[in-house]
């Protein structure tokens, strides 16, 4: 009975493996039990086991390309956001509305967010700091939104 249980649990196991490897593994498994010089189970199990290395390399070397374009791709946006939204912010403090205008034409070119005009000259002939804070923290916050959002669109394929 347990040599019975422990042929039972290999061939499940087996067929387990089997369900989720690839057509090309499975269709090579033929010549693999034809040629076997030995207990066929094991020869199936090498075989899977080296399948199962190759296609964890191969997926583990293309996750790690994406994640590096991903990460060269954020940064490159965030550190453009945060570099933009920083001098936004010492423009409006300094009262300098050509300069602020050019800031927001670059912001909506750059991160496709579109800034209302009236409030930032109201805000800054005012000289309402803590407007102007949530303000900035609020265009900041929809610039990340669009980042992570447009990142996600694009990579949103990559498990299937």
């Amino acid at each position: 009975m347990a040599r019975y249980l422990d042929e039972r649990s290999k061939i499940l196991e087996i067929f387990s493996r089997l369900r989720r490897s690839p057509r090309s593994t499975l269709l090579s498994f033929t010549d693999i039990l034809r040629d076997c010089q030995k207990d066929p189970f094991e020869c199936v199990s090498e075989e899977l086991l080296k399948g199962w290395r190759s296609i964890y390399i191969d997926f583990s070397e293309k996750l790690r390309n994406i994640l590096s374009e991903v990460l060269k791709e954020i940064s490159g946006r965030i550190l453009s956001a945060v570099y933009l939204v920083a001098s936004l912010q010492s423009k409006i403090y300094e009262g300098d509305g050509i300069t602020t205008s050019k800031i927001l034409d670059l912001i909506e070119s750059e991160h496709g967010y579109s800034v209302d005009r009236a409030t930032v000259e109201r805000i800054a002939s005012q000289q309402d700091y803590e407007g102007a804070y949530e303000m900035l923290m609020t265009i900041n916050s929809n610039i990340f939104n669009r980042i992570k959002s447009s990142i996600y669109v694009k990579y949103r394929g990559f498990h299937q």
